[in-house]
């Protein structure tokens, strides 16, 4: 083993950059529990102004809350590590009786739960029921018998057109909401500004709706007093079946008032199905030989269906209503929605715009058809007001004809758009930016992608060979799909053309040259602003900089991009609504929070329900009814569900002591090993690699380093002496490491899973490690980031207590001279001394998990892979670039 030029660092404990909220695994002890943001140890801060910070007042991250003043909340001040965003749970009393209501027991909610998720029909539950009493000699506790009594069925109101429309009012799921006593604990009525302290000065951030703008101006537009509900709707189609020969057209709704986690998830409080739309012949828009009378009809079926669900908003959003919800507290309610999640085409139905091939194609705003590939960053918006106006002004003239032409240069349809109806709404405004079809299948998937495979294409078979063999060289990551190879890919969802993307420079570069290929070149400058910008847009908290960051990098890619489009002779027409799209994005962030409140991914995860329900749950026949019948089964069993689990824990009398006592012996300050392998004697190791040069002399060098260890952090050696270790000392392996971090991003714990296995799932996996280490340079010490491959991870006992250690590569040599590619692809470079450079480091000093890919152009060299997460971009934005301003 040869230590490489950093071994005299020796790597310490650290907290993660850009947060002093330490990054602490689940049962690890905490300093303090979590508090609410009003909770008993939150500071007032009623003189708090955040214009006129006061460095000797404050320190560094603490977070100012400011609520709107119509809801009489004072201000707040709490430590970024007691700062939460949403109560806790056990403010609320346990649920009154039993749980599991409407049924007897307890078993008999299991049982059909059971059924229900494992798609039992009612012949195979009544077989089975059967066979059970007849098993079971003791069944006081299961009352069931027939499957009719397993069921768990509300039907849906069914109003008679001539078209069936299945519904709920969407006020009375609200209402149902508000009342439940699981969710009640995680509401929240009041906008609210939301402040992080630099050490300077008050940095405003957005996360959730009700801290952004909108919701602000919103509760501003109310009676003093007035709590708003926002609501966020979607609705879409779906094919039911793999050829699309059964349809599906779902309206579903969240509430904006519950924390992301809880309203994008699928159980309580997360997407409900309001309505059932009708489908009028061929749905798709634009459909070729459509008259704009059929065009206009579908429309018109489309928004007297939905009016509904949305009638029963009406009077609320006008009036308010008084509500007591399961807290106990009385408030003025006031609902509308905030937010529309919906791709392109599903906006011009909502919008009752005429689409791409209308004089002004954008829901939002009235850019014209041929601007739409202009950078601009405001646009003359729509309005109810005007909307209306030239509805009604189109109304008066006498033909079709001439009220179609005259709403023709707006863009819009001759239909009335049933959302006018609704106060305190603006529905063009509601409107969001959607990354899933805007950036992952239309920028990405439709352009980008489309016109670099053209390209690889047109390189030839070898060209094609050699990028699909060092895409099956990427290293495996968790939640990022290992594609194998990346030009045969045509047809595949969002997550899959997402995950392509990330990895589509570090696989390409080194077979496109600048001086053969300029025009790829500059497509490849382009997608690389479009990685950087799609990561902006992703990030789950914005703050002033990190949203003046998205803007220049927006600009920056519409410049790249025209300068591209000047200099390909490419057919792709790159004047569409989805690029105009991109205008608006800023906007939607500052009035409606980070992009993850308006994404239609998890809704369009429920489509994936609906398809299921449909195989295996239906006759084929009468499909609708009998989806939303199951579909209102599994959202009452997951109610049942959630009450039973919530009382547990109220009835939980002790913990798990033993199982704390185990983690407690693998927890090593942030992280945590697992995967145990065997006690194994130095001298054993060393003979089984033998052939390694990395674990040369490895008992030895070992000794020395946890000497130097032991010495530079204050902890004290046995006897006084030098360690010494023998080939007989036993030290136990370790092939899973749990790391958990702060995010620079948000500001919560994260966590990686790394592993050091020469056989994980069928194939060695060694993965990298962010490691920080201090230095000393003969006057003071210094602290520097560098990356290291784990090659081998273990804990060795000293004076009864175990230290963690891992033997990696380091990729810290010199680098002089860097290729003008990696500035302008943006990568960041690494290099290893030899392959069999290796050193010690303490596990404790690993800050979080890398990917790291070869170059494939120079030997030893590396590339760290910033485009698998917006904190791995973060830090290494930070990290290289001095001049980056960090959150």
């Amino acid at each position: 083993m040869r230590a490489s030029s950093s071994q005299s660092a020796v790597p310490l404990p650290i907290a993660p950059p850009n947060t002093h909220a330490a990054a602490t695994p689940p049962g690890a002890p905490a300093a303090a529990a979590p508090i609410a943001r009003a909770g008993p140890s939150t500071a007032p801060a009623n003189n708090v102004d955040p214009s006129k910070p006061d460095c000797k007042r404050h320190k560094p991250d603490d977070i100012l809350v400011q609520s709107h003043p119509h809801s009489g909340v004072p201000p707040t001040i709490t430590p970024l590590e007691k700062f939460t965003r949403t109560l806790v749970i056990h403010e609320i009393p346990r649920p009154f009786g039993s749980p599991w209501a409407p049924f007897a027991t307890r078993t008999d909610f299991e049982f059909a739960d059971l059924c229900r998720r494992l798609k039992i029909g009612s012949k195979g539950t009544d077989e089975l029921i059967s066979l059970i009493r007849g098993i079971v000699k003791d069944h006081s506790s299961f009352t069931l018998q027939l499957q009719k009594d397993a069921k768990i069925a509300v039907p849906l109101r069914k109003e008679e057109h001539s078209y069936d429309m299945y519904y709920r009012p969407i006020w009375e799921w609200v209402k149902d909401l508000v009342k439940d006593p699981i969710l009640a604990p995680h509401f929240n009525w009041n906008a609210q500004k939301l402040y992080k302290f630099d050490g300077d000065t008050w940095i405003r951030f957005r996360d959730e709706p009700w801290t952004a703008d909108r919701w602000w101006e919103l509760q501003s537009e109310l009676p003093k007093g007035a709590s708003p509900v926002g609501i966020i709707f979607y609705a879409d189609k779906t094919n039911l079946t793999s050829f699309g020969t059964q349809k599906g057209y779902p309206i579903v709704v969240r509430c904006a008032n519950l924390p992301v986690h809880i309203r994008n998830g699928h159980g309580v409080g997360g997407g409900r199905v309001v309505g059932w739309l009708p489908i009028v012949g061929i749905i798709e828009s634009e459909t070729l030989g459509e008259s704009a009378e059929e065009a206009d009809f579908k429309r018109i079926v489309w928004h007297h269906s939905s009016w509904k669900c949305l009638e029963s908003l009406v009077g609320p959003a006008q009036f308010g209503e008084w509500m007591i919800a399961r807290d106990g507290v009385k408030r003025w309610v006031f609902p509308t929605i905030i937010i529309v999640s919906a791709d392109y085409e599903e906006q011009c139905v909502i919008g009752t715009n005429r689409g791409t091939k209308g004089s002004a194609p954008c829901c939002v705003c009235y850019a014209c058809r041929n601007g739409l590939f202009q950078y601009c960053e405001k646009f003359k918006a729509r309005t109810h007001k005007e909307s209306q106006e030239l509805y009604r002004e189109a109304q008066q003239l006498l033909s079709k004809t001439a009220k179609r032409d005259h709403l023709k240069p707006f863009g819009i349809r001759l239909v009335e758009n049933i959302f006018w109806r609704i106060p305190h709404l603006n529905i063009y405004a509601a409107l969001s930016f959607d990354r899933l079809h805007t950036n992952h299948l239309g920028i990405w998937k439709a352009h980008l992608w489309a016109e670099l495979r053209m390209y690889i294409l047109h390189m030839g078979v070898r060209v094609e060979r050699t990028i699909n063999a060092q895409c099956a060289l990427f290293p495996r990551w968790r939640n990022l799909k290992h594609l194998t190879a990346i030009t045969n890919i045509t047809f595949q969802d969002g997550s899959t053309y997402e995950d392509m993307s990330k990895i589509i420079l570090f696989v390409v570069h080194n077979v496109v040259n600048k001086d053969d290929h300029p025009e790829c070149y500059a497509l490849l400058k382009c997608i690389r602003s479009y990685l950087n910008l799609d990561i902006y847009l992703s990030f789950e908290v914005h703050t002033d900089e990190t949203i003046n960051a998205t803007r220049a990098e927006l600009k920056l890619f519409m410049q790249l991009l025209t300068e591209y489009v000047d200099m390909a002779a490419t057919a792709k027409d790159w004047n569409f609504p989805k690029i105009h799209l991109l205008m608006h994005v800023v906007d939607d962030i500052l009035n409606k929070g980070a992009t993850r409140n308006m994404n239609t991914k998890p809704n369009e995860q429920m489509h994936g329900i609906l398809k299921e329900t449909y195989q295996d749950m239906t006759n084929f026949k009468d499909v609708a009814t009998q989806i939303l019948r199951e579909e209102h089964r599994r959202y009452t069993a997951d109610h049942i569900r959630a009450i039973i689990t919530a009382c547990d824990e109220f009835d939980k009398k002790s913990k798990d002591d033993y199982a704390a006592a185990m983690i407690s012996q693998r927890q090593f300050g942030n992280v945590i090993l697992g995967s145990r392998q065997r006690n194994v004697m130095l001298g054993t190791l060393q003979s089984e690699h033998q052939n390694d040069p990395e674990y040369a002399n490895f008992a030895q060098e070992l000794g020395e380093y946890v000497t130097e260890f032991f010495v530079l952090n204050g902890i004290a050696l046995p006897d006084g002496k030098p360690i010494k270790l023998s080939a007989n000392h036993k030290i136990i392996e370790y092939q899973l490491l749990k790391c958990y971090y702060a995010s620079t991003i948000d500001w919560r714990v994260n966590n990686d899973y790394l592993h050091a296995s020469p056989l994980f799932h069928g194939n060695p996996r060694y993965d990298v490690v962010m490691v920080k280490t201090t230095s000393d340079n003969g006057n003071s010490a210094s602290e520097w980031h560098y990356f290291a491959q784990i090659l081998y991870m273990f804990t060795l006992e000293i004076g009864n207590t175990h230290h963690p250690f891992a033997l990696v590569h380091p990729y810290d040599a010199d680098i002089s001279d860097f290729p003008e590619k990696d500035t302008d692809l943006g990568f960041y470079r690494i290099r290893q001394e030899s392959a069999h450079t290796s050193h010690f480091i303490p596990l404790r000093s690993v800050i979080r998990g890398a990917v790291v890919v070869p170059t494939f152009d120079t030997e030893n060299d590396f590339f760290v892979v910033d485009t698998i997460d917006p904190d791995i971009f973060f830090r290494l934005l930070v990290l290289y670039d001095t001049s980056s301003v960090e959150s």
